[in-house]
C-alpha cells in the first residue's frame, strides 16, 4: 500500500510540474500571440507565430511537409503555364524569340510588406529613373497580393 501511495504522489507532483510549465507557456503566447496580433492577420501575425513556435519540432516538421505541398502545388501550376506560353508561342499571340528580363530577388523573411515594397520601389527608381513595369513571382504565400497596394501608390 505504501508504495502505491507514494507512486501516485510522484504522478500527482509530476502532473502540477507539468502544469505550471504549460501555464508559462500560455501566459508568454498569449503575451506574443495577443487577440490583437492574431486578428491583424498580416505579417507581424505571421512573424509572431513563427517567432513562438521555431523552437517546437511538431511545427518544423508540420512547416516542412506544407511548405513541400505548396512547392508540388507551384511546379505543377508553373508546368500548366509553360504549356499555355508554349500555346501562345505556336499561334503568334507571344514572340517565340522572347527572353524575359533576369529576376530581381528579394528576401522578404521577417520583412513587412511596406519593408519588401520600399525595397522594390528603391531597385526600381534607381534603374529606370522613373515609372516602370513590376511584375511580382514567388511561390504561393510569400506576399505577392500584399506588396500591390505599396508598389501601386
Amino acid at each position: 500500500f505504501f508504495q502505491s501511495s507514494r507512486s501516485i504522489s510522484i504522478r500527482v507532483e509530476h502532473k502540477i510540474n507539468i502544469s505550471r510549465e504549460r501555464k508559462s507557456s500560455i501566459e508568454t503566447l498569449a503575451n506574443m500571440l495577443s487577440y490583437d496580433v492574431l486578428s491583424e492577420q498580416n505579417a507581424n501575425t505571421t512573424n509572431a507565430i513563427i517567432k513562438h513556435f521555431s523552437a517546437s519540432e511538431d511545427f518544423l516538421t508540420l512547416s516542412k511537409a506544407e511548405g513541400a505541398l505548396i512547392l508540388q502545388r507551384d511546379e505543377e501550376d508553373a508546368s500548366k503555364l509553360q504549356k499555355g506560353i508554349d500555346i501562345a508561342k505556336g499561334k503568334g499571340v507571344i514572340d517565340p524569340n522572347f527572353v524575359p528580363e533576369e529576376y530581381i530577388t528579394v528576401d522578404v523573411l521577417g520583412k513587412t510588406p511596406d519593408q519588401v515594397a520600399d525595397e522594390i520601389l528603391k531597385r526600381v527608381r534607381g534603374e529606370s529613373g522613373s515609372g516602370a513595369v513590376v511584375v511580382l513571382c514567388g511561390l504561393s504565400g510569400t506576399g505577392k497580393v500584399r506588396l500591390q497596394e505599396p508598389i501601386d501608390t
